[in-house]
């Protein structure tokens, strides 16, 4: 890596940082620094039948989250008792198991289904925040059925879908809504922010955050060693939402790399991917 530095903050700055990082928020990184928010999501989707299908309107459906690399992520309903193997993306996702969710019986009629998914993964961990999608899928056939998937960043801002209907869903609804992990509230006020976008970043990445209270704020890039790149902006920050534009060196490597926001009282990650 062309870009490489062998740069670090000064111990007496990093044991205070990773301190605040173990007793305060921890539960906010894992993976170098990615955060957890905690939350739910609300999701609602209404299934249509496919007129020409051989034994609709009886159908076999799953509903599954998944993350930004198509991984399975944990199973929200499996009406599909006997007849699984034919909802064949949820087979090839999941390896065609559920230890968590029981199966339901096959459907005899279509009708709307109102999940809620804890952030959580399968084995009952909270996950890291990121892109996510909700997958549907259902056949009446011994065939592959329509699928319908409704993506959403999971962060620490709220969010509400209401994404458009095609010729087999309709009534689709998706909310997001964060809780104020434990330690963090106390020390900002519920008021603080972080949020980076595009990711994948390609050309520029935009890096907004919100503040209680004007600070000082260093932004800077680690690998995924934990190892500085760069500082990209230190500056005292205004309350409120600040916005900071960032264009990544022609030097600098694809790859995967973590912002970290450092001020006085906040030490917040976000992971990103550069790309071409």
């Amino acid at each position: 890596m062309k870009y490489f530095k062998q740069r670090t903050f000064s111990g007496k700055f990093l044991f205070r940082a990773f301190a605040i990082l173990a007793h305060l928020i921890s539960p906010l990184f894992a993976q170098g620094l990615q955060a957890q928010t905690d939350g739910s999501v609300s999701f609602r989707v209404e299934t249509i039948a496919k007129s020409s299908s051989q034994y609709s309107p009886k159908h076999v459906l799953a509903i599954w989250v998944e993350d930004e690399n198509g991984n399975h992520v944990k199973n929200l309903e499996l009406s599909a008792d006997k007849r699984k193997q034919y909802l064949y993306t949820w087979n090839k996702k999941s390896g065609g198991i559920s230890p968590d969710i029981s199966s339901g019986a096959t459907l005899s009629n279509h009708t709307t289904h109102q999940k809620t998914w804890d952030c959580r993964n399968k084995s009952g961990a909270l996950v890291a925040d990121g892109s996510y999608k909700i997958i549907t899928e259902f056949t009446s056939e011994h065939a592959q059925g329509p699928i319908s998937t409704v993506a959403f960043t999971k962060a620490s801002g709220s969010i509400t879908l209401n994404p458009a209907q095609t010729s087999n869903f309709t009534n689709i609804s998706l909310i997001y809504t964060p809780e104020t992990p434990n330690g963090i509230g106390a020390l900002v006020a519920n008021n603080f922010s972080l949020d980076i976008y595009p990711n994948p970043v390609k050309e520029a990445m935009n890096i907004v955050y919100t503040l209680e209270a004007p600070t000082n704020v260093n932004l800077s890039i680690y690998n995924m060693n934990m190892q500085l790149i760069t500082v990209i902006d230190n500056k005292v920050s205004v309350s409120g939402k600040n916005e900071f534009l960032w264009n990544p060196s022609p030097d600098l490597s694809d790859g995967s790399y973590i912002l970290v926001f450092q001020s006085e009282r906040i030490i917040a990650g976000r992971k990103f991917i550069l790309t071409e």
